[in-house]
């Protein structure tokens, strides 16, 4: 499972990471959430509070929206050797003069 912030910002980016994975991609309901959710672990960690009390405020979020694969294995294995092909051919672009 792979959970996503702000970096792929549309939902066809979020099932082509699914489709390329063969996993799912969870999108938290508020996706600025990766310095705050530390925060509170680090709170929760020392005892600061609980985790009982995190809930409470409503600071975990209850229904992530879930990205799934839509394409066959035979799909994803022919994608990924096409994405392995073109990383081959870059290699060396950066010693060219262009």
């Amino acid at each position: 499972m792979l959970v996503i912030d702000t970096f792929s910002s549309g939902d066809n980016c979020r099932v082509s990471h699914a489709d390329l994975l063969g996993s799912p991609v969870v999108r938290p309901i508020d996706i600025e959430t990766t310095a705050l959710e530390a925060a509170y672990a680090a709170g929760n960690a020392v005892g600061v509070w609980t985790m009982e009390q995190i809930v409470e405020q409503g600071a975990v979020q209850a229904t992530p929206t879930t990205f799934h694969s839509q394409i066959t294995d035979d799909e994803r294995e022919k994608r990924c050797l096409s994405w392995n092909k073109a990383v081959e051919r870059s290699f060396g672009l950066a010693e060219l003069d262009l």
